[in-house]
């Protein structure tokens, strides 16, 4: 099932789209075309140019045992807080995902594994909030101090704030951004955060 990822340019609020099928989905459909038992293989090499930075390489080869197509893939330890953990997951994940695009197998655009672990998460959080996500109540005149998690959906890392008739999300947004999309939130570019408008007049 193809992936679609967005990205905000912080300078100017464009979003920009990419449709990313995972890399499980061309594993499987290279499989269906060239099995195991036919004698295709799909060969991954990790090295370690030195202690921060992880270099993958995967190859399609051919039942005579030619390369047929190749993906590479770098990741530096000290990137992201992904890779501070998974940095070899990060780097084959990806050379396989290209080098597979290179042969032919995967729709879409090629992508980082990073990116792509990031839309998947952000996927697995929305199948939760379901059953968990709750809008918070709000009265009128009740200007809840920083860090109230009742002004909105319950997410490890963010905090709200009220100001005036906005609610705004606070931390780690971008990662949740669709949880805080079904609880009515959206970005909102002047205070340069994603924010929920609400009826000051209720009561």
């Amino acid at each position: 099932m193809p992936v679609t990822i967005e990205k905000t340019n912080k300078k100017t609020g464009e979003v920009s789209r990419k449709v990313y099928e995972t890399v499980a989905e061309r594993v499987r459909k290279f499989r269906e075309v060239h099995p195991i038992s036919d004698g295709w293989a799909l060969k991954t090499e990790i090295s370690f140019p030195d202690e921060s930075t992880v270099l993958a390489v995967a190859q399609v080869l051919n039942p005579e045992g030619s390369i047929v197509a190749t993906g590479t893939a770098e990741e530096r330890r000290d990137a992201s807080f992904i890779n501070a953990t998974s940095a070899v997951e990060n780097a084959e994940t990806s050379a396989i995902g290209r080098c597979l695009f290179a042969a032919g197998f995967g729709g879409g655009e090629f992508c980082s594994a990073e990116e792509l672990l990031q839309a998947l998460k952000q996927q697995e959080e929305l199948k939760q909030a379901e059953l968990k996500v709750v809008n918070g109540g709000h009265d009128k005149g009740s200007h809840r101090s920083n860090g109230d998690d009742s002004l909105g959906p319950k997410l490890n890392g963010i905090t709200y704030r009220q100001e005036g008739n906005l609610i705004i999300a606070e931390g780690n947004t971008f990662s949740v951004k669709g949880l805080l999309k079904n609880a009515g939130f959206s970005w909102n570019s002047t205070k340069k955060a994603w924010a929920k408008e609400i009826d000051n007049t209720k009561k």
